[in-house]
């Protein structure tokens, strides 16, 4: 990763591995060759160690991002970036249809601003996402809230 993580987002980061390295192992064990793993939460302190890991066990990542540039300097070099919103569905759809696995790392717990809610992210968010699967998906709900 090129980007600095702070030492507080580290050690959330590492707190949180264990579980993640977990859930991944298993979607890592039924990955077919041409399995692609969507990224919800990539920029995130869970998403970037999540991220890490994919990328280095040779999955296909796509890391859904608002910002094209924040994640390519969050983000480990070969992670493809799709540009979308999660409060907005219809901006989901492509990168939802290629994917065979859906990690879910996204959480309104940075901030407030922008309309990035609770309510907004961490329930309708997910909400959204179902709602433009059209192909069965492995999903995988990550979280690190209440870890620090």
């Amino acid at each position: 990763m090129s980007g600095k993580i702070s030492r507080r987002s580290l050690l959330t980061g590492l707190l949180a591995a264990p579980f993640a390295a977990h859930q991944i192992n298993s979607l890592a064990a039924d990955a077919a060759t041409n399995a692609r793993v969507l990224l919800i939460g990539s920029t995130g302190k869970v998403g970037q160690v999540v991220a890490k890991i994919l990328h280095d066990r040779g999955l296909a990542v796509t890391a859904l991002a608002r910002d094209e540039a924040k994640a390519r300097a969050a983000l480990p070099a070969g992670v493809d970036i799709a540009v979308g919103d999660l409060r907005q569905s219809a901006s989901l759809t492509a990168a939802v249809a290629q994917a065979t696995t859906i990690v879910f790392a996204a959480s309104a717990s940075s901030g407030r601003a922008n309309g990035n809610t609770p309510e907004a992210v961490d329930y309708g968010a997910v909400r959204n996402v179902l709602s433009v699967l059209s192909a069965p998906a492995r999903i995988a709900l990550m979280t690190a809230i209440g870890v620090t």
